[in-house]
């Protein structure tokens, strides 16, 4: 599925709800679609997913670290469960490569305390 006809705005609403509306499909579409593309709707995928199905994302986010562009989903994910599940922020940074968990606790503190 192609998005190229919609506006951004609508294409960033689908986005964000996609993954909790219907995860399987929304994943399907990011091997398909996204993945191939700059990766930039790795993370409202990741956030919205993560919101229906914890440990799915965190197990795709996990098996996906190498991809090129999956930084700031990986981020989106653990701000997410910061904000709405200690716990698997807790799961996924542990599970996490070092550096990118750095990097994913360091996005939070800056997001949640800007300079």
């Amino acid at each position: 599925m192609r998005l190229s006809w919609a506006s951004p705005a609508r294409v960033a609403s689908l986005l964000d709800n996609w993954g909790e509306i219907d995860p399987s499909a929304a994943r399907n579409w990011l091997e398909e679609e996204c993945i191939a593309s700059d990766g930039g709707c790795f993370p409202r995928v990741a956030y919205s997913w993560g919101r229906v199905d914890r440990a799915a994302a965190i197990d795709y986010a996990i098996a996906n670290q190498q991809r090129p562009n999956f930084e700031a989903a990986t981020n989106e994910l653990v701000y997410e469960f910061v904000r709405s599940a200690k716990e698997d922020a807790t799961r996924l940074i542990l599970l996490l490569p070092p550096e990118t968990a750095k990097a994913a606790v360091k996005n939070i503190a800056d997001v949640t305390n800007p300079r």
